[in-house]
């Protein structure tokens, strides 16, 4: 989105939709230059060439187009905003009871408690000694 700050009520966005990796170069004119602003080159790799063009003109407006087009994003589930609390390989289940109360006794609210399983991770214990 560019936003002229000599005029607030100018602006415009730019969606370029390419999934393989783009360059954008930014270039500004020199005192020299018959240009009266910055220009932009655009390449991507490979693929096709979707450009979309936000007219704004505010960037409230912009923004509201641009969602229009690719739909707007839902709220997260509100446990996923808390805090989370992560240990590698807890013992057993007292220790993570352990933790738990430990949150309690602080009055730290805590949403999540996730335990990481090695077995999950490697297929094995790598906590015990064979």
């Amino acid at each position: 989105m560019s936003h002229f700050l000599a005029n607030p009520v100018m602006s415009q966005g730019v969606f370029w939709f390419n999934p393989s990796e783009t360059f954008v170069d930014v270039a500004y004119p020199s005192s020299t230059s018959s240009l009266s602003g910055p220009t932009t080159h655009w390449i991507s790799e490979s693929g096709l060439v979707d450009l979309f063009l936000f007219p704004g003109p505010t960037p409230r407006a912009v923004l509201s187009q641009f969602t229009a087009l690719v739909g707007r994003q839902q709220l997260p589930p509100i446990f996923s905003l808390g805090y989370h609390q992560c240990r590698w390989n807890y013992r057993d289940e007292r220790d993570v009871a352990a933790v738990e109360g430990m949150f309690e006794q602080l009055d730290f609210p805590v949403d999540v408690i996730w335990l990481v399983s090695t077995i999950a991770i490697y297929g094995r214990d790598v906590g015990v000694k064979h």
